[in-house]
């Protein structure tokens, strides 16, 4: 977790281990790790994970990405082989044990997931397995297939197959999987749900839920905690757009109803003034800047680093991965053999960061725009008519989105490229702030930057 010690977060992952590991709950829980994307959440995750595995010796952890599986097409069947996994796991534990009757069943389990993962389609085995051909209403999938199974459920049987039942079997097998492993409780870490397609991500979302994850009713007995490390604003319009044709359906309300805990990730932000405080963004620049400092002409680490915190301050760069990428960027310019632009003040660095800032994250304004001159009145046209429309959808064209971003034009007013106009309430084109704009852009574009 060096990451998370340079961003101090231990706060944040301290919550976190004490959300999922509170043994003076009443019984497990499911938690959400909210936050944007890039804001941290699956070094945070990773790091619980590590935290756990090396602390804390009665929780058994195993992690379950439904986007790292895409590749197995149906999200129940990519869960179905990471159970597998688990269980051959537990089996080889039990090797050095004397339980014959969980190793048995254990057998018993592997048995039917092996039956079920030689199927192409786990929800054809489904149908096969409910009386009639008909799908099961409560809820469908590879693990409503699995539960089924473990429950002895066959063709034309009238032993009751309720909900209640199946996820009675499926605490049996999660209790046989942590006494394998000699634990006391299981921790489930499920990650990048939002990067699923939409109809994968509910799937998988609701099938756990019913099945795999502690309800109220139940905690007391239920050996698993979950931690979903999701991107809300993603999520819930993959709910809405699910669940819409129901009357005053309420995304979040849905996701209260499935996590008792909410942990809340920031973005890398700045909060801050003349007045020299420090954060997160400020600790990140200084540390690169220290490493690179014999290159960097004997700067002055700390208020070049306060500079670019305090100046190169966009909400586009709350994103962790796009602000690594922006140091990265900066230092190959400044410490390269062959130095593009010349570095004298701290001006300098700032405006060689705010001009890869519009590099590395306006991909469409430096592609589409930047290098034209008769698609800069045309953007300032749109981005005047589309401040002053109240409409949500801006953006027809798909490839010209994001360009209404108010981040790109305070960006541009920065680099002296547009000023805003109070008299008449618009943007308007400064021409040779333009023309110094572009002869920069060129020449980092000739160097491939």
């Amino acid at each position: 977790m060096s990451q998370d010690a340079t961003l101090k977060r231990n706060g944040l992952l301290t919550a976190l281990r004490h959300a999922a590991t509170d043994e003076d709950r009443a019984g497990p829980c499911n938690i959400l790790l909210a936050g944007p994307w890039g804001a941290g959440k699956t070094t945070l995750l990773e790091g619980l994970g590590e935290t756990i595995k090396k602390s804390n010796a009665s929780i058994h952890v195993f992690v379950f990405s439904p986007w790292n599986t895409a590749a197995d097409g149906d999200p129940g069947k990519a869960f179905l082989r990471v159970l597998h996994g688990e269980l051959v796991r537990a089996r080889e534990q039990l090797q050095q044990q004397n339980d014959g009757n969980i190793a048995t069943r254990i057998d018993g389990y592997l048995d039917i997931l092996q039956d079920l993962l030689k199927q192409n389609d786990v929800r054809a085995i489904l149908d096969a397995l409910v009386p009639g051909g008909k799908p099961l209403a409560i809820v469908v999938g590879g693990l409503a297939g699995l539960a089924r199974k473990l429950l002895g459920v066959r063709n034309g049987s009238t032993e009751p197959s309720g909900i209640e039942g199946l996820r009675e079997k499926i605490r049996q097998l999660l209790d046989d999987v942590r006494y394998a492993h000699g634990k006391q409780r299981i921790l489930l870490l499920v990650d990048d749900l939002d990067r699923a397609r939409p109809e994968e991500a509910i799937s998988i979302l609701d099938d756990l839920y019913h099945l795999f994850l502690p309800h109220t009713e139940d905690i007391e007995t239920w050996p698993l905690t979950s931690v979903w490390a999701v991107n809300t604003a993603v999520l819930e319009e993959y709910l809405y757009r699910e669940y819409r044709d129901l009357p005053s359906f309420d995304p979040n309300a849905y996701l209260e109803k499935l996590f008792s805990q909410r942990i809340n990730v920031p973005p890398l932000f700045y909060v801050g003034g003349e007045d020299g405080d420090r954060n997160e963004a400020y600790w990140l620049w200084q540390g690169d800047l220290q490493k690179r400092q014999e290159k960097l002409d004997g700067i002055n680490v700390e208020e070049v680093a306060f500079a670019l915190t305090r100046d190169v301050n966009y909400a586009i760069l709350g994103n962790l991965r796009l602000h690594a990428r922006l140091r990265r960027d900066c230092l190959r310019l400044w410490t390269g053999g062959t130095r593009l632009f010349p570095l004298v003040t701290q001006a300098d660095y700032v405006r060689q960061a705010r001009l890869l800032t519009l590099v590395d994250a306006f991909a469409v304004f430096r592609e589409r725009i930047a290098p034209y001159n008769g698609m800069w009145p045309v953007f300032l046209n749109q981005l005047n008519r589309r401040w002053a429309e109240q409409a949500v959808d801006w953006i027809a064209n798909p490839l010209y989105r994001h360009t209404d971003s108010p981040d790109l034009a305070t960006l541009l007013k920065d680099l002296g490229a547009i000023r805003y106009d109070g008299d008449r309430a618009c943007y308007a084109l400064i021409p040779e702030g333009r023309l110094k704009l572009q002869a920069e852009l060129n020449i980092l574009w000739t160097r491939g930057v």
